[in-house]
Order: structure tokens, then sequence, then C-alpha cells
């Protein structure tokens, strides 16, 4: 989850972003306005990788980039693994997350 100008973004066990407007007297859901809400993250991981940790932040300009630490087996033979690190966020237009940054 992230918090950013009175909203609350939470990244669900289904792979959805929710949005909640703390802004008011109680909060509310942003249903209809948050552009998140029908385009759930999916990554596929390859052969001798799996995901470490998974994150959420909101960039300066209000857009949800989804943060992936992969680890990944060097040889099968040994128990050494290298750290992969994904950044993706979503293009609004074509409603697909597409990856901003990948560092090995």
């Amino acid at each position: 989850m992230a918090y950013k100008n009175s909203k609350l973004y939470l990244y669900t066990l289904d792979h959805h972003i929710k949005i909640y407007d703390f802004s008011g007297d109680s909060p509310k859901e942003e249903g209809l306005t948050n552009p998140y809400s029908n385009h759930p993250f999916r990554f596929d991981e390859k052969p001798q990788e799996y995901i470490w940790k998974r994150k959420i932040v909101i960039a300066e300009s209000g857009e949800v980039l989804k943060i992936l630490s992969l680890k990944k087996r060097k040889q099968k033979e040994t128990n050494e693994e290298e750290l992969l690190f994904y950044i993706f966020k979503m293009n609004l237009e074509s409603g697909k997350w597409e990856s901003a940054f990948y560092w090995r």
C-alpha cells in the first residue's frame, strides 16, 4: 500500500489497485475515476525465477509504479541467486502495464 495526497492505494491479492480517498469526512473508494481498477497487474516469471517482493509507489506525477524484486537461481546445482529488479507503469492510453526500468 502507498499513501499520497489524502489517497490510499492498495495492491490487492487479485492483482488490482484500489484507491481510497480520505479527503472528506469518511473514506470513499474511487471506482469510476480509478484508471487502474480494470487493469490487473500480471507478471510471468521465467524458469528459475520467483517473485521475492512486491511494492507500489506513487510518483511525483501521481502515477502508480509497480516494483518487483525477483530472485533467480544462477545454477541448478547451487543455492546461489541473482537479484532482479523491475519497475512497471501503466500506459493509460492502452491500459497495459509496461516495463519502465530493469536492473540486474
